[in-house]
């Protein structure tokens, strides 16, 4: 089966595969994602903790047909 990943799907990946093998405590993933979220604060404010998703248009279940 081919399933098609974004580098960012594959980072996710790989970072829960890191772990699941040990390789990573849930410890430092959470300190990782805090670090993260931080950085995206000190850029850009409080915009930057809102997803980037939300002003997107949902086109699953929607016939275009009838927009």
């Amino acid at each position: 089966m081919l399933i098609t990943m974004s580098d960012k799907e594959i980072d996710r990946a790989d970072f829960i595969r890191d772990i699941c093998c040990h390789r990573l405590r849930r410890k430092d993933a959470a300190a990782l994602l805090v670090k993260r979220l931080m950085n995206q604060y000190r850029q850009s404010g409080i915009e930057g903790l809102v997803s980037k998703r939300r002003a997107q248009v949902r086109t699953i279940g929607r016939n275009p047909v009838l927009d």
